[in-house]
């Protein structure tokens, strides 16, 4: 019995961690851009976040967020140090609303993921404007935020349906 739950345990770990390359290698390359809508690039990394956040213990998801956080901190030269204090308050984020709400609403976890989005877009066009001095908002800016919503929800009901028959 023990032996077959480290089996299942060890098989969910394995997609974890060849989903999170996947999505790492995606996000890192040329390919995003075919998912792209309007020039708007969907942050798979953040999405994978919100997706593990919600269905993953407290003390993977911090790793998670510590691993992406430094990852997205090492490719980008603009935004030195910003990433990972920004996945960990996230992660604090999605942990404090579990905890209170039940997680399990589809509605709750969509709405969740929005709003962890949209925090996401503010506080990073804040920072644009602290360095700049320029304010711009785009007016499409809700499709960026759709379109990561989009394929949250996609994400999200692929891997619950796995982890409901125990296999993630």
């Amino acid at each position: 019995m023990s032996l077959e739950r480290e089996r299942i345990n060890f098989k969910g770990k394995l997609k974890f961690y060849l989903l999170t390359i996947l999505f790492i290698i995606l996000q890192s390359s040329v390919f995003v851009k075919y998912i792209s809508f309007l020039d708007f690039t969907p942050n798979l990394l953040l999405i994978l976040l919100v997706v593990y956040g919600l269905n993953l213990t407290f003390l993977d998801s911090l790793k998670f967020a510590v691993f992406i956080g430094i990852f997205k901190d090492l490719l980008n030269p603009y935004y030195i140090l910003l990433d990972l204090p920004l996945y960990v308050l996230y992660i604090l984020i999605i942990f404090f609303v579990k905890s209170r709400i039940v997680s399990s609403n589809q509605f709750v976890r969509t709405f969740l993921a929005f709003f962890i989005f949209s925090v996401d877009f503010s506080l990073k066009s804040l920072i644009f404007y602290i360095k700049t001095r320029q304010f711009e908002l785009d007016k499409y800016i809700f499709l960026y935020v759709i379109l990561n919503i989009s394929i949250f929800f996609i994400l999200d009901k692929f891997l619950s349906k796995k982890k409901e028959t125990n296999e993630f």
